[in-house]
């Protein structure tokens, strides 16, 4: 249905390189963004850093102050020494800033922060947090910023104690919801204040836009699934896309639902559903056959994981969970691979596309990884780099494919139907044309067919009558008029009957009838023929015409012309023939009724060759004799 492959009837359309290129830029510039944040929180402000703690033991309270070990910060998960319960007792000593004071407040920046943290300043507690139920898991990363009265800092010697509580050791699914604690900041607390909202809000602005983006991109797929349901693998593609976004939206959208206990959990079982529609997706886009029972794998092991999960100890999870992880990681890396190896001979293009792609992803996940403090183990450096905000990369790149690819289909679509449009326009009007000519040979077939019945019965019962009066009649005029009205129905049933008849057979046929007729009345003829025989063939309408229009001119030449000769030129060209019928009569008078056209037997003649498309010109003049021009078209 789209352009990476022929899919089922939608053209095909190559990936824009110009995508690659965006994203590329895309990757470059957040990265720029985070080395910029983190060279800023290194020494880009006048803040200063407290990179080395002191651990205590036991809660605060406790009376114990003498440190048990040190610690450098950043520090997060098997870095951080907490006790079976998940707590941690920290204390950092600084001096006071020579600018501090009532107006210029110092303050305590902590740009991440994943669990409960208690903040005390030289024995008085400044910040306290509680978690809202027993073992509930913290909602993490968050910043703090905690303010430092002036009436409690010393010129030198300060204590900043840190109580922090987290997920114990190996018990936290999530690694990003792991007990971590960032270095902090000492400094002005309007400077870091604004600080942090910088770098906060640029990266988590980014990263809702990108997860805003690829969930509206995986929904409107499902939408184009349901309008097309032939496309099953944007399907697949709008529930990987829809996964992934649910996937990461706990860390970074404000929504108590997805936080804490309940956003570790969620997620720590999509993985495993957003795994198999991303295997469903690639290897379908990849024109693979999904066997029936890699389906039922892939849907057993969404069971599977969490049930795994919840039958394990809580110390066994997190390296449960980074086992699944490999798992999963290597069923895309598997399902990727099939797609690469079947585009690779067909659609180089495509596979490279797709490459560029979740190659922008992976290295932004390792970019990500590279900038955290060691210690990480190495389910959690698995699972750190799957759940990577970079992940949503690859995946707004290929749904912007896919709808380029929708877009192009549309405009492919709407070309193929204007297309069609005519095609249908130019059938119709065919088949218009078609039934238009059948019934006008049906029409013609019936008139035909009528005319053969007409003429028929003229000759059958008309035609024996008229022939025993001109047998059996005394009466010389009686007879004579018999012959001629024989002749005249001899003529119609000829015209009727259809039959063509060859044109040099008619001049023969209307030279003998008009010498005849010219010589009874002592009327000189000459008569001439095309000089070659001609083999045209002459429909039986049109000999019948012609025949009465002759007729009528030699009938006027006899009764009113007072010629003693008269002159008959044939001719026949290629697509017409004619007749010049001329006499050195009286000609007509200049005042005969006003014009040549008011006599019956001329307007009759001229009417005749009308009906054959063709024309009948009269010339004549008093004492000119008359002239009369016929053509007719063959």
């Amino acid at each position: 249905m789209f352009p990476c492959r022929a899919v089922r009837g939608l053209p095909a359309a190559r990936p824009p390189r110009s995508l690659l290129a965006l994203l590329l830029l895309a990757w470059l510039l957040a990265a720029g963004l985070q080395a910029g944040a983190a060279r800023a929180q290194d020494g880009g402000t006048p803040a200063r850093r407290l990179a080395s703690a002191e651990v205590l033991p036991g809660p605060p309270g406790s009376g114990a102050a003498v440190p048990v070990g040190r610690v450098e910060l950043p520090a997060l998960g098997q870095r951080l020494p907490l006790d079976a319960e998940g707590r941690v007792r920290l204390r950092l000593r600084f001096d006071k800033p020579e600018d501090a004071g009532p107006e210029r407040v110092l303050a305590a920046s902590f740009a991440e922060v994943c669990g409960w943290l208690d903040v005390s300043l030289n024995g008085q507690r400044l910040h306290r947090e509680q978690p809202p139920a027993p073992g509930a898991a913290p909602n993490c990363p968050r910043p703090r910023l905690v303010a430092l009265p002036d009436a409690l800092l010393r010129p030198s010697g300060n204590e900043l104690e840190l109580w922090l509580r987290g997920p114990p050791p190996g018990h936290a699914l999530d690694p990003r919801r792991a007990a971590a604690l960032s270095a902090p900041q000492l400094g002005p607390a309007q400077l870091l204040s604004s600080q942090l909202e910088e770098t906060q809000a640029a990266t988590r602005t980014a990263v809702r836009l990108a997860l805003a983006g690829v969930g509206m991109l995986g929904a409107f797929m499902l939408l184009l699934t349901l309008a097309n349901p032939r496309g099953r693998h944007l399907a697949w593609f709008g529930l990987a896309a829809l996964g992934w976004a649910a996937l990461l939206a706990p860390a970074w959208v404000p929504w108590p639902p997805l936080g804490g206990t309940a956003g570790q959990w969620l997620r720590s079982v999509l993985p495993a559903a957003v795994t198999a529609c991303a295997v469903n997706f690639l290897l379908r886009f990849g024109g693979w056959p999904v066997p029936r029972a890699w389906a039922r794998l892939l849907g057993l092991q969404c069971v599977l994981l969490p049930v795994s999960l919840v039958l394990l100890p809580a110390a066994a999870r997190a390296a449960a969970t980074g086992a699944w992880w490999l798992l999963l990681g290597a069923q895309l890396a598997t399902a990727l691979g099939l797609y690469v190896a079947g585009q690779w001979s067909r659609r180089r293009h495509d596979a490279l596309t797709m490459l560029g792609l979740v190659g922008v992803g992976v290295a932004g996940g390792l970019v990500e990884h590279a900038g955290l403090p060691p210690g990480l183990p190495w389910h959690g450096v698995v699972a750190w780099i799957a759940t990577s905000p970079w992940g949503a990369l690859p995946a707004l790149g290929v749904g912007l494919w896919l709808l380029r690819q929708f877009g192009h289909a549309l405009v492919e679509a709407e070309a193929s139907r204007g297309s069609l449009e005519g095609q249908v326009r130019r059938i119709t009007a065919e088949i218009e044309h078609n039934v238009a000519q059948m019934a006008e040979l049906r029409v013609e077939q019936i008139t035909e067919q009528e005319r053969k019945r007409i003429a028929a019965d003229l000759h059958d019962d008309l035609g024996a009558k008229l022939l025993t009066i001109v047998h059996t009649c005394n009466n010389e005029r009686i007879a004579g008029l018999a012959r001629e009205a024989l002749d005249e129905m001899r003529l119609s049933v000829r015209g009727l009957s259809g039959r063509p008849m060859r044109l040099a057979d008619a001049m023969a046929d209307w030279r003998a009838e008009t010498v005849l007729r010219l010589g009874q009345t002592h009327i000189e003829v000459r008569w001439e023929n095309p000089a070659e025989d001609n083999d045209k063939l002459l429909p039986a309408r049109a000999f019948v015409q012609t025949t009465r229009i002759l007729r009528e001119a030699v009938s006027n030449i006899i009764k009113h012309s007072g010629a003693s000769r008269c002159e008959v030129r044939c001719y026949a060209g290629e697509h017409d023939y004619g007749l010049v019928v001329e006499d050195n009569g009286r000609g007509i008078p200049a005042d005969f009724d006003r014009g040549l056209d008011r006599g019956h037997g001329m307007t009759t003649m001229k009417h005749r060759a009308k009906q054959l498309n063709g024309q009948c010109l009269i010339e004549s003049g008093p004492g000119l004799g008359t002239v009369i021009r016929l053509s007719l078209p063959l």
